[in-house]
């Protein structure tokens, strides 16, 4: 799956499907989101701009999808035709294009090849694997020491935060629905290690990831006892 097809399908899962498509629309439904129009330009394969995993993870979060509906999602013909045919029709009446051989300076980073990178990485997280920088370039056919020396190796680590800012923000989530429901389960004098001991997670590891629920949970350990001093 590459970018454009996965633009391509964030487009379908999102716009009114008997209504123009156009950025307007689109940049409605996503919530007046900037990348509107580059996400728009990209299902057009009209332009370089790149779609970030980051980006893709927040659509499927704030729209609950799930990864599996978005990888099964099939995108009809017909509405492709629609984002691209104006596109088509422009390219077969204009005159066809001169080649020229360009004397290009050494390569240090290209647009493509990063493109590229976030294509693979996006396509093995999709499929449940882990992005390595080894599965990268395997893929790609460069080597790592290239990527290194063209300054484009921090494309992957940046696939990778991206990917760990997702699971940290569904384990979060997850978190604090364990919290709501102990207080629910739960009644009398309540101590925190109750509450870690209900979630299943230490506190260094919630401290880590999410320590915003630390003072939550504080929160509501102090609000219980300010309650039994009141009674």
């Amino acid at each position: 799956m590459n970018t454009q097809q996965v633009a391509q399908k964030l487009i379908y899962m999102l716009v009114d499907k008997d209504q123009p498509i156009d950025n307007e629309q689109l940049k409605n439904r996503m919530g007046g989101r900037a990348c509107a129009e580059y996400l728009l330009q990209q299902a057009r394969g009209s332009s370089l701009r790149r779609v970030h995993l980051l980006q893709i993870f927040d659509l499927l979060f704030i729209n609950k999808w799930s990864i599996d509906d978005f990888i099964q999602l099939k995108v009809p013909g017909t509405f492709t035709a629609r984002l691209t045919g104006h596109l088509q029709l422009k390219m077969v009446s204009s005159p066809p294009l001169i080649k020229r051989k360009v004397v290009q300076p050494p390569r240090k980073y290209n647009n493509a090849v990063s493109k590229q990178i976030e294509d693979i990485c996006t396509d093995i997280h999709l499929k449940g694997g882990k992005i390595t920088n080894l599965k990268v370039v395997k893929q790609i056919g460069i080597s790592d020491n290239t990527l290194r020396k063209w300054g484009m190796l921090h494309t992957i680590e940046d696939c990778k935060k991206a990917v760990k800012q997702r699971e940290h923000k569904e384990m979060e989530v997850e978190w604090e629905r364990r919290i709501n429901l102990f207080l629910e389960e739960e009644a009398g004098d309540i101590h925190t290690n109750d509450i870690y001991e209900y979630i299943g997670v230490k506190p260094a590891v919630i401290r880590k990831i999410a320590p915003n629920l630390i003072a939550l949970i504080q929160e509501i350990r102090s609000d219980i006892r300010a309650t039994q001093r009141f009674f």
